[in-house]
């Protein structure tokens, strides 16, 4: 009997409509298979059969008997659901993914699928061997980066960790900011998750990217790491492929201290957000030419019973045109989410996000409801690590 051969593209659609476990379990048919997979056209076509959206919070557990690895994040991935909803998603084992290792404290970035968990802002301590990790929650894989030896070089510093994906190259990158406090310069620490070899950045820094001036949460888009400098009004950019700095221009938008620069849509969005219930929108819709959009202004009713949370930060924009924002300053130990409807200028809330009797709120403490980094709008991805 002949064998059958099906064409590469219909082995690629099949394997792109299947259950998450089905599609990890056929990585391991073959070598062929597997490069398949994780191919990033396969990833994309994965994500266009996909009808449901799915959420990803990271939250922790905080241990007071450790003496310095005190915080363990939990990742949970559950769907966010379109309809109208007064309810709330409980989490809880069955959206548990997995737990990460202990780490002395505790930040985040999540970029493209993958999740970066490293030690926020801190003075060197060398009882800390580890202080970042890499997990791919479609693949449960965990990967504890190794340690950067060049640090020993210097007694005391301040580091900063970002985490960005090269499209270009498939890449994910790591790149560390370093402050010392004896020489009082930055130096730039870059790695290639894969590599996982440090190694120096040869170009200048042409900024501080420590000062008060210069937001220092960095946030990847095509490709590149930006930061907010206020001092100039302008956008400063990594680019992870070439590995070198550049800047873009902000043009009629009016920055205030809570000003951030977010991921929407695909595109580089900046956002302001106020006490009373507005948040303005300026999307950079052209990113190559550095054509600015301005977008509607969200404004939250004080009729509206969402409104008591205000402070949203917008996670992105569903096919029927509304907004998904999450409220992300709130009296309870919950993440509140809704549609706002661009048309109507009306919101309304789709669920809360709390604790469960399995995975209890004072188990899992939400720790960025005092930094919104929590909840995500997740896309697999099935890239091996």
């Amino acid at each position: 009997m002949a064998k059958l051969h099906l064409p590469e593209h219909l082995i690629y659609d099949i394997l792109s409509r299947l259950p998450t476990k089905s599609i990890i379990r056929f990585m391991c048919v073959s070598q062929t298979w597997n490069s398949l997979i994780q191919d990033p056209y396969f990833t994309r076509l994965r994500r266009q059969n996909l009808d449901n959206l799915l959420f990803l919070v990271v939250c922790h557990k905080f241990d007071w008997s450790e003496r310095i690895n005190k915080f363990q994040p939990g990742i949970f991935v559950g769907n966010i659901p379109t309809h109208e909803d007064q309810g709330s998603l409980e989490l809880n084992n069955s959206t548990h993914i997995l737990t990460m290792p202990k780490i002395p404290s505790f930040d985040v970035h999540y970029v493209n699928g993958l999740i970066c968990s490293y030690s926020r802002l801190y003075l060197y301590d060398p009882d800390n061997v580890i202080h970042i990790h890499i997990c791919n929650p479609t693949t449960r894989q965990v990967v504890a980066l190794p340690r950067d030896n060049n640090l020993d070089f210097y007694p005391k510093f301040l580091l900063r960790t970002n985490f960005g994906y090269d499209p270009l190259g498939d890449n994910y990158k790591v790149l560390n900011v370093i402050f010392t406090e004896t020489d009082l310069f930055q130096k730039l620490r870059i790695l290639t998750v894969g590599d996982n070899v440090w190694r120096n950045v040869g170009h200048a820094i042409p900024f501080d990217l420590m000062s008060n001036i210069v937001k220092r949460i960095g946030t990847c888009v095509n490709g590149a790491i930006h930061w907010l400098d206020f001092s100039r009004n302008v956008i400063l950019v990594f680019d992870l492929g070439i590995e070198q700095f550049r800047e873009i221009p902000i043009f009629e938008f009016h920055m205030i201290p809570s000003t951030r620069i977010i991921l929407f849509s695909g595109h580089l969005c900046l956002v302001n957000h106020y006490l009373s219930g507005e948040v303005h929108m300026s999307i950079l819709k052209d990113y190559e030419n550095h054509v600015w959009i301005k977008h509607e202004r969200i404004i939250i009713s004080k009729e509206d019973s969402f409104w008591i949370y205000r402070r949203l930060l917008p996670l992105c924009k569903t096919d029927t045109q509304e907004i998904i924002l999450l409220s992300r300053n709130m009296p309870s130990k919950q993440l509140q989410v809704c549609y706002y409807d661009t048309k109507t200028r009306s919101a309304r809330r789709i669920f809360a996000v709390k604790g469960s009797s399995s995975c209890p709120s004072d188990e899992f403490y939400y720790w960025s409801i005092h930094n919104s980094k929590s909840l995500f709008v997740y896309k697999e991805n099935f890239k091996q690590l």
